[in-house]
């Protein structure tokens, strides 16, 4: 007689956060999304696809599965065996997760020609955190079983398991450029010779090239991003100046592709400098930036530092960067992310018919957030790059050009993969990000998720999205809504853009109607309130409209809309409180994207 019964079994992997966010270059976000992708497939393949419940691997079998980008990072199998055989099975599939990370890990010192050493290896080994657990589904109750495991998992990450360093004597010095948590073992070249001191870090290592710049440090964690061996992926620049760059034509893009060409070539430079500059001598042609990068685009970056020799720079400043400077001027893109609304309460089956069995929606569930994620890639990846799609969770970047475009066809995309198939209304909230591309990359993922997070708070039925318009450094304009009222953003951003009607009515409005917003007593109040701010806007707009433009369009489709969607989300009935700043924040949002459109 056996004695195998069947259990659910729950991986995760982590840390996700940290690890993807932790970043100064896109191409460390996109690596960090890799190589979890690359971990959790190697969990799938270790527990076996056909045994996954979610994501549903049996959809995958018959399709590449080397193809597969992005994964979750966790995932339920169903499984057959003594409970002995389980647990080794969970043994083994976290080892070969641990010991896919150390062979990446390896690969990328090999790949600078480094070898292992102590330091790097315990900073490797300390990181990941693999969880498991696994519950027999007894009486063939799948969703009993499914909620005991999430409450198991969520009682194992509450108690943190960690290791000291160095042997209980932790870590001393500079700390790592990225995390800011582990000793940097690796700089870049020309790092201040501080950094490198042997009495607080023996195994700190130069690294010749591009890929660390001067006195950035890595640990063994951040090296692994930025040494792993993947396809190139594009700056915030290339994102900001993708549209730019598609439309350039004629002249300019003669002298742009002459740029890349010849500026950077090392012999036709020195032809064209010793062509042009009489006095140039020998010292001078050992002095040549023979690599392009994306930020000398920009004149602001063609300094003494960046391009030490005299004549390339003079060549540059002078000859070139004047013809094509005013067709590749964008300096802001979009980052976005988004996940799905309530999840954990769908996948319990809170929200789910009677007649719909959980272990069926959840296998589902999977191929529809699969079908969707795939669909949200192609997407994005026409005006910009996708960091990970993982169903319901995405990051990508975007050209702000073709934000609004992008935003509404990922909207349709969700309702056409999911919500039809399914027969049911999911939702998911935003967090969308516009930032100049000297703005932190860190500080950008930070905000981002902010946003996101808020979104979620703003609306009690969530399907919210919040953005923010930063500078170098701070924010300038921040505001929430709910997702169908983006369109509204965008059009009153066109209208801007148009000169259809000026943004300057929404600084009157303000300065005209804070003094009359104020406790109220009642009702009635309240609700003249509401009706004075409302004829105040309106005749504030038809003011600050174009003579030429048409008033009724305007009215219909910007004025009614702006006030029913927008300026009453800050009026509450229940509590009389009257607000207009995210009334605010919309209109100034959509100020500052016109400005940035083309």
């Amino acid at each position: 007689m056996s004695n195998n019964k069947i259990y659910l079994f729950l991986l995760t992997i982590g840390p996700v956060q940290s690890f993807i966010a932790q970043a100064r270059k896109t191409v460390d976000l996109y690596a960090g999304s890799k190589i979890l992708t690359e971990l959790t497939k190697t969990g799938v393949e270790s527990i076996g696809r056909p045994n996954i419940v979610f994501p549903y691997a049996k959809y995958e079998i018959e399709k590449d599965w080397e193809e597969v980008n992005s994964l979750p990072n966790r995932f339920v199998a169903q499984l057959s065996g003594t409970e002995s055989e389980i647990n080794q099975l969970g043994k083994d599939t976290e080892d070969a997760i641990r010991a896919k990370f150390k062979s990446v890990s390896e690969k990328a010192l090999k790949n600078a020609r480094i070898p292992t050493f102590p330091a790097f290896k315990q900073q490797i080994e300390q990181h990941l955190e693999v969880y498991w657990v696994f519950e027999e589904i007894k009486n063939n109750d799948y969703n009993t079983a499914y909620s005991n495991i999430q409450q198991q998992l969520a009682s194992m990450k509450n108690v943190r398991r960690f290791k000291q360093f160095n042997e209980g004597n932790g870590e001393k010095g500079r700390k790592c450029s990225l995390d800011g948590e582990r000793n940097a073992l690796f700089f870049g070249e020309s790092t201040n010779s501080n950094y490198l001191d042997s009495k607080w870090n023996p195994f700190a290592t130069i690294i010749e090239g591009t890929k660390l710049s001067k006195n950035e440090g890595l640990s063994a964690v951040s090296f692994l991003k930025r040494m792993y061996d993947s396809q190139s992926f594009p700056s915030t620049i290339e994102i900001a100046l993708k549209s730019d760059i598609e439309n350039i034509s004629g002249e300019p893009l003669k002298t742009l592709n002459e740029y890349k060409n010849i500026i950077f070539n090392h012999d036709k430079i020195v032809s064209l400098c010793l062509e042009n500059f009489t006095e140039m001598n020998c010292n001078d042609k050992q002095r040549f930036i023979t690599t392009f990068d994306a930020e000398y685009y920009y004149k602001e970056n063609i300094t003494e530092e960046s391009i030490p020799n005299p004549y390339q720079r003079q060549l540059i400043l002078e000859k070139f960067i004047p013809s094509f400077a005013h067709s590749l001027n964008t300096r802001h893109y979009a980052l976005i992310s988004f996940d799905g609304d309530s999840m954990g309460q769908w996948l319990s089956g809170e929200y789910l018919p009677q007649d719909i069995s959980l272990l069926d929606f959840h296998q589902k569930i999977s191929i529809c957030l699969m079908d969707f994620a795939k669909e949200a890639t192609v997407i994005v990846n026409s005006s910009g790059e996708t960091i990970y799609a993982g169903g319901d969770d995405f990051l990508g970047f975007v050209n702000i050009q073709y934000l609004s475009s992008v935003l509404v066809s990922l909207q349709e995309a969700f309702k056409e993969k999911v919500n039809k198939p399914l027969n049911q209304s999911l939702s998911f909230s935003t967090g969308i990000v516009i930032a100049h591309y000297k703005t932190p990359l860190n500080d950008v993922l930070n905000q981002v998720r902010r946003l996101q997070m808020n979104a979620k708070k703003s609306f009690d039925d969530k399907n919210a999205s919040g953005l923010a318009f930063m500078n170098r450094s701070s924010i300038i304009s921040e505001m929430y809504c709910k997702n169908d009222d983006l369109i509204l953003l965008f059009c009153l951003a066109k209208a801007f853009k148009d000169k259809h009607i000026s943004s300057t009515f929404l600084f009157k409005f303000v300065n005209n109607c804070t003094p009359i917003i104020g406790q109220l007593s009642d009702e009635f109040a309240f609700l003249a309130q509401v009706s004075i701010l409302k004829v105040e806007l309106k005749r504030l707009m038809k003011r600050a409209k174009s003579p030429k433009a048409d008033w009724k369009y305007i009215e219909e489709a910007i004025y009614e809309p702006l006030v029913e969607k927008i300026l009453l989300q800050g009026f509450n009935l229940k509590t009389l409180e009257t607000s207009i700043d995210n009334f605010a924040s919309f209109v100034k949002m959509a100020e500052k994207i016109a400005g940035e459109l083309k």
